[in-house]
């Protein structure tokens, strides 16, 4: 045994120690307390659950053939980093999924045209999804279904046209779920007020619960001394529930609440329900197509041209769905034409990417409180032209 363990000094642990816990101290959030080893966090958890995966397939024909499947999938749970905020649990669940899907996949008018067809419904529980909190990724489980059809198709009238279609439609739904969105941490209340804590960039809400509002108030007698505290909008959230040693150890609040009989409470936020909404980044409808022809320029050469074209409609950044999480649908064309032997094994090309110049939103990521809740906003690439060569090995 180490004698620095024992005096609660930093030492090694010794060989199957079962568990470091006992060793740890009791008070993680402040460093160099008594009894303390190593100022770090032990969360312990398992995660296990059954998966598999079952199809009946019928081929009638050399060119049709049906499936239908129910899939069982599963991802474990794991751990949220450490926060300064009491809504963020330790752990986040696992997540699971019934998923079913019945499709057909065909090959018609003699092989001129090849589709396939999936129409799928997803029951997801515990989904696992991300959100900014004091400045770290932390995960929260919310149920959902997920629904849609999609199809490919491949069609050649000749043996030098060929088009090609993907098409689907998807539609989403969020259980019923609240949750705290940093950027509008007021949500749709009414009477309360919103502080802003300068010393780590963060937001909080003072509860008034239909008293008048505390802040901008001058307080008289002896707890005029909290008068600075409430001054201002601007001020340090924790502030109102630590202890205070001029007030006997009651906290700011507890004192301003028992003098006058009202309820004020500071909170990181107020939840807003999101159920029926949809989850981020689905959109409900997304086609794509290309068009070439293969045009023989004499001596074992083809020359190809292509144009490919791409739309989808709608959607949103994360699962509040307002407005100012809204992404416009957008559409943007791609076009090339190739030159090269029949059966080479090289080719030159000659590309424009984004013909049109669309310059449309495709993503937007939201940083936290303590960054200023700013946005990163993902653009299209501008229109790009060049030429490539084209190896086989």
């Amino acid at each position: 045994t180490n004698p620095g363990i024992l005096a609660g000094t930093p030492g090694a642990v010794p060989l199957g120690t079962p568990s470091v816990r006992p060793l740890l101290d009791a008070d993680e959030l402040n460093e160099g307390t008594p009894g303390a080893v190593n100022d770090f966090r032990v969360v312990e958890d398992s995660f296990n659950a059954p998966t598999g995966r079952a199809v009946i397939q019928w081929t009638p024909t050399d060119n049709s053939q049906y499936y239908f499947s129910y899939t069982r999938g599963y991802k474990a749970g794991g751990f949220n980093p450490r926060t300064n905020s009491a809504e963020v649990p330790l752990t986040f669940d696992p997540e699971n999924i019934n998923a079913f899907e019945v499709g057909a996949k065909l090959s018609l008018f003699n092989d001129a045209l090849r589709a396939n067809v999936t129409g799928f419904y997803y029951d997801y529980s515990g989904l696992q999804v991300s959100r900014i909190v004091s400045n770290t990724s932390v995960n929260e489980n919310i149920d959902a279904t997920v629904y849609g059809v999609e199809g490919e198709f491949v069609w050649q009238p000749t043996d030098r046209w060929t088009l090609n279609m993907n098409a689907s439609y998807l539609n989403t739904d969020i259980g019923e779920f609240a949750t705290i969105d940093v950027r509008d941490p007021l949500g749709d209340s009414t009477g309360n007020t919103l502080l802003a804590d300068l010393t780590n960039g963060s937001n909080c809400v003072l509860l008034n619960n239909g008293a008048p509002p505390l802040i901008g108030q001058s307080l008289p007698g002896p707890l005029a001394a909290l008068n600075p505290l409430i001054a201002s909008p601007y001020t340090v959230c924790g502030s109102f529930n630590a202890p205070n040693a001029a007030l006997g150890g009651a906290t700011p609040l507890q004192t301003i609440n028992g003098a006058f009989g009202t309820n004020y409470q500071v909170v990181s936020g107020i939840e807003q329900s999101v159920t029926g909404n949809e989850l981020p980044g689905s959109s409900n409808f997304k086609v794509a197509g290309g068009i070439q022809y293969e045009l023989p320029t004499g001596n074992g050469y083809m020359l190809t041209p292509r144009v490919d074209a791409y739309w989808q409609s709608e959607q949103f950044t994360n699962i509040f769905n307002t407005e100012k999480d809204r992404i416009d649908g957008y559409a943007y064309v791609n076009a090339q034409i190739k030159f090269g032997p029949e059966d080479g094994f090289w080719a030159v090309r000659a590309f424009v990417q984004n013909v049109t110049g669309s310059n449309a939103t495709t993503g937007i990521f939201d940083s936290g409180q303590g960054a200023g809740n700013f946005q990163n906003v993902f653009l299209l690439e501008p229109r790009r032209y060049g030429f490539g060569v084209n190896v086989n090995f």
